[in-house]
């Protein structure tokens, strides 16, 4: 009789161990649901301008946010006029790109739950080129990027898009002159 006592006892002590691992698994869950759904980047249209230049050609690889839209905004008016062929991308499409395609290539991507947009890690890992590519990573704290890749790191300030555009606008003249 003892022993059954003492199972019984266990049983509810693992019972009640698993409700309170099930309720604080469900709570993660739904942190991080919540979380994806509130800081997730939204998809950006593709577009291109001067397609049939015989000018360098620049890529520009990003996520819609206000931030980055503003630079590619910015990216857009420097080299456009010029008769530069541009092609803006979603981060989503990368895999379709072959970086040899391209004369400058501008990568800016959100670091998702401590971890870059997984197609732009995959294409870096498969076609980094710091020669003909400049890569941001914006996160909450700025500081958070990948290993291994030479780029830049912020988050998503408003008040410093034309230091931004300006920083990128020459980076790129540099990689296409070169």
């Amino acid at each position: 009789m003892h022993t059954f006592v003492i199972k019984r006892k266990v049983s509810k002590k693992f019972k009640k161990f698993i409700k309170i691992s099930a309720i604080l698994l469900t709570i993660f869950v739904l942190f991080l649901v919540w979380y994806k759904y509130t800081f997730s980047m939204e998809v950006i249209e593709e577009r291109s301008y001067n397609q049939d230049s015989e000018q360098e050609s620049i890529l520009i690889v990003s996520q819609g946010s206000e931030f980055k839209n503003k630079i590619v905004d910015g990216i857009i008016n420097n080299f456009e006029p010029d008769g530069y062929y541009l092609k803006i991308v979603d981060a989503t499409t990368i895999s379709e790109t072959k970086a040899s395609d391209w004369d400058a290539i501008l990568i800016m991507h959100t670091m998702e739950i401590w971890q870059p947009q997984a197609d732009v890690e995959s294409f870096l890992n498969a076609q980094y080129d710091q020669n003909k590519m400049i890569v941001m990573a914006t996160s909450a704290s700025g500081e958070i990027q990948m290993e291994g890749i030479d780029g830049f790191t912020g988050a998503s300030v408003l008040e410093k898009v034309d230091d931004r555009v300006l920083q990128f606008s020459k980076l790129i003249q540099s990689i296409i002159e070169n």
